[in-house]
């Protein structure tokens, strides 16, 4: 299982070389608390977005030189074969949440001594990203590459389409606001450390159960994403 990592990182080592290329031109540019304060919460976005594309290329990289059918042939399990996938995952977006809590200190240390160091929502974020791509895996697993990719976007854009709608036409005295204006007021000037306290744990339960459960089900559909990617 090390090695079927090791072949997805070695295939693809071109691909670290320009994210740590990204981070340290980011990490250079941030020599002031200004440029640091509007760099650091777009690089913490911007490594998940990265450590993202290693993992997903290798996926595609299997699909177009057949790996993936021929890993069937190997005396390694597909449960070790999916499992390798979902490991690389985990790798990278680990990396990627170590990154940023080095990012955010050197911010929090740049304008007030470390005081507003809090490393509660870079945990939720790894969280969700663990769980968000573990799904994923899933339905590219079980439906195939384009079909478990269409799934993804029709579930985001499902939801995003529905957060638009509700926010126009909804319901908004739930929140206490009597309209759109009072609405993105309100959000505009709130505190979001106080909503990842209260999250954090849900999430990180999410991340935790849909990567274990979502590997399973990624065993159970591996042969039938195969015929579909045929």
């Amino acid at each position: 299982m090390l090695g079927l990592i090791y072949k997805d990182i070695a295939a693809h080592k071109y691909l670290l070389f320009f994210q740590a290329v990204f981070v340290l031109v980011i990490s250079c540019a941030m020599v002031t608390a200004e440029v640091i304060a509007v760099a650091a919460p777009l690089m913490t976005v911007m490594l998940y977005i990265s450590g993202s594309i290693i993992p997903e290329t290798a996926m595609q990289s299997d699909i177009s030189t057949r790996w993936n059918v021929f890993a069937l042939t190997l005396p390694t399990a597909v449960r070790k074969t999916v499992l390798a996938k979902f490991l690389l995952m985990l790798m990278m977006y680990t990396l990627c949440f170590l990154l940023s809590v080095v990012l955010t200190a050197v911010l929090a240390f740049a304008i007030d001594g470390g005081v507003k160091f809090d490393i509660i929502p870079l945990l939720t974020i790894f969280a969700f990203m663990v769980g968000f791509d573990s799904i994923s895996y899933a339905l590219v697993f079980r439906f195939g590459h384009k079909r478990g990719l269409a799934f993804k976007a029709l579930g985001v854009f499902a939801v995003a389409t529905f957060g638009i709608l509700y926010l126009f036409f909804g319901d908004l005295t739930i929140f206490g606001k009597n309209g759109i204006t009072d609405f993105l007021d309100w959000l505009i000037n709130f505190d979001f450390s106080t909503l990842f306290d209260k999250v954090c744990l849900p999430i990180v339960l999410f991340g935790a159960v849909s990567f274990g459960l979502c590997y399973r089900l990624s065993c159970l559909g591996y042969r039938a994403g195969l015929e579909t990617d045929e």
